[in-house]
């Protein structure tokens, strides 16, 4: 056998090369998909502070008042997402957080109105979108 026709005919190592291909491409979905659902679990962990908040401010708060970001976190005994995000090099402090606010006026009405901004940052970031930041607001009136 000539060295040209063994060296076409050698398949050692194939395997490997074909692992290296497909694993990278393999462990980036994985972790890609992991962070897509981070992304999701943030949103609705928002929307669902958001409705605790309003509800906070319906049944606890009084006149015409504002709570906001530690204070409102340490009175309704939960923070969730508004009070840290997640970056690539770890847990930090959110500057943005949270508001609530009860505006009463003369005739009875009464408006709770929530303000909510977080940040995200994907940990895998292909696509290089950056750091996100959610902006939500809620406004609940009824009559006293």
């Amino acid at each position: 056998m000539s060295s040209s026709r063994h060296a076409v005919s050698c398949r050692r190592g194939v395997a490997a090369v074909e692992f290296a291909v497909v694993a990278g491409l393999f462990f980036l979905t994985l972790l890609a998909t992991i962070d897509l659902g981070r992304y999701y679990m943030t949103i609705q962990g928002m929307r669902n502070f958001i409705a605790d908040a309003e509800r906070f401010g319906i049944v606890n708060l009084s006149g015409n008042v504002e709570v906001c970001r530690t204070d409102l976190v340490n009175q309704m005994g939960r923070g969730g997402v508004v009070t840290r995000y997640v970056t690539a090099t770890g847990t930090q402090d959110d500057p943005l957080g949270v508001c609530v606010r009860r505006a009463e006026a003369a005739n009875g009405n009464v408006t709770v109105t929530v303000t909510t901004r977080i940040r995200f940052a994907f940990v895998v970031n292909p696509f290089g979108v950056g750091q996100q930041s959610f902006n939500d607001n809620a406004t609940v009136t009824f009559r006293l």
